[in-house]
């Protein structure tokens, strides 16, 4: 059952509870360990999933929770009507976020007359709050997890690439191998699957495979860029959390971080077509779009400020892929065949040395977790309007700022290896359809 199905706070009780080879073999064995590598990366985004839904049902609890205490200062508190709706809506939320054996009113009864609606609001009141904390505290401990499964991929990407490269060894010794008199058998690959995944602009060739492998490196050093914006943005979560919370210079700081890191984005990467920025009241959300990678595979980069309540959301979500995409695969002769088994190894190489952008997210990691004690150590302290107002926005920016940059420390790499996968299979298909000229 998913993350979403069982709701984040039950699942995190129950977590809680609970020499060359020969080419034929190494493509076994780069199969089976990329594969293992691609649904760890999709775990990840899993777990990321479940903490934005925990965290937007959170809120709503909040705002379910100052309305009802903006009935004690405004009369004798809730009436029986508002109870009822109230009690539908908290209790749907509670079954989405897995919070069981759920009570959060009293007998309606009790909110019937002035006497007793106040004391019933009250009651109502002391244990949404103490949902919330639950929520809280299982999306903190949702975000730890995702940085142990982005440990884990780490390890596992390691060993893909690994067995990426004795199978591109593998590959570039058979073409040493072929006599210099062979020829293509056909032009054009019976691989509509391969076709796809190498298609730009209806079209799978040497050139496509060339561009998707450049747009990897790209994507692979945004993912760097992305973790020095980070590691400064958790820098500044931590500082305001030291210095009593200056959500202005901590938003002012954030937004202009962000233009930044959007700004770096290799133009060559960028879609304009559906990038640019839109403002509704006091939100502003800039979207730059990627083009599309190896597998049909598009993203996108959304950040979102809100100068309401000083709050910043930054995120990399998907996108639908071109409808049209190549059918046919052309074929390639054995000068292109090297071509592109260069420019594999090159990736290859590009993907090994990525092991110093882990390390930087592993530094950002370390540096929520610091804000996020103090964030849901605050949880049961009674505080000012205002102070809660800054709460709340440091907890929406370091859900977000944890869940973007576990995505991109598992997408870069995962893009790299797929992009990797894909122009292997490319070569091998082409070097299978090479013949001896008659």
């Amino acid at each position: 059952m998913s993350l979403r199905k069982k709701g984040l706070v039950l699942a995190m009780e129950m977590d809680n509870e609970d020499e060359m080879m020969d080419t034929d073999d190494s493509m076994m064995e780069m199969e089976e360990t990329t594969s293992v590598t691609e649904d760890d990366a999709d775990s990840i985004e899993e777990v990321n999933d479940a903490v934005e839904d925990a965290a937007e049902d959170s809120e709503t609890l909040e705002r379910i929770k100052d309305t009802m205490e903006g009935t004690l200062e405004d009369g004798e508190g809730m009436t029986e009507s508002a109870a009822e709706i109230a009690e539908v809506a908290v209790e749907a939320i509670c079954a989405r976020l897995g919070i069981r054996n759920v009570k959060v009113m009293p007998a309606m009864e009790s909110f019937g007359s002035s006497s007793s609606r106040a004391t019933a609001t009250r009651i109502a009141i002391e244990s949404i709050g103490e949902n919330i904390s639950k929520a809280w505290k299982a999306i903190m401990q949702a975000l730890a997890n995702a940085w142990d499964k982005l440990t884990k991929f780490v390890m596992g990407m390691y060993n893909a690439i690994g067995a990426l490269e004795k199978y591109n060894e593998g590959l570039v010794a058979k073409v040493v191998k072929l006599s210099a008199g062979v020829e293509k058998s056909d032009d054009i690959l019976d691989k509509s699957g391969l076709a796809k995944s190498l298609s730009i602009n209806e079209k799978a060739n040497l050139d496509t495979s060339k561009k998707l492998i450049t747009y990897a490196t790209k994507f692979l050093d945004f993912s760097n860029t992305a973790a020095d914006t980070s590691i400064s943005l958790a820098g500044d979560l931590v500082f305001s959390t030291a210095t009593k919370f200056d959500a202005k210079g901590f938003l002012d700081d954030a937004t202009s971080e962000i233009k930044g890191l959007l700004g770096k984005v290799d133009a060559s990467l960028k879609d304009s077509g559906g990038s640019g920025t839109e403002t509704n009241g006091p939100i502003s959300t800039t979207t730059v779009e990627l083009m599309v990678l190896a597998g049909n595979t598009k993203y996108k980069i959304v950040s979102e400020t809100n100068s309401d309540d000083s709050s910043y959301k930054l995120d990399l979500v998907s996108a639908d892929g071109p409808e049209k995409v190549a059918t046919m695969l052309e074929a390639l002769d054995k000068d292109d065949i090297n071509e592109l088994l260069d420019k594999t190894s090159d990736l290859i190489k590009y993907l090994k040395d990525s092991k110093e952008t882990k390390k930087k997210f592993d530094k950002v990691q370390s540096t929520i977790k610091k804000a996020g004690e103090s964030v849901i150590k605050a949880l049961d302290k009674s505080m000012e309007e205002d102070d809660k107002k800054v709460y709340g926005t440091l907890r929406k920016s370091l859900t977000s700022l944890s869940s973007f940059s576990t995505k991109m420390a598992s997408k870069g790499p995962a893009i790299g290896i797929k992009t990797v996968k894909a122009a292997q299979t490319y070569a091998a298909a082409s070097i299978s359809n090479l013949k001896v000229k008659s």
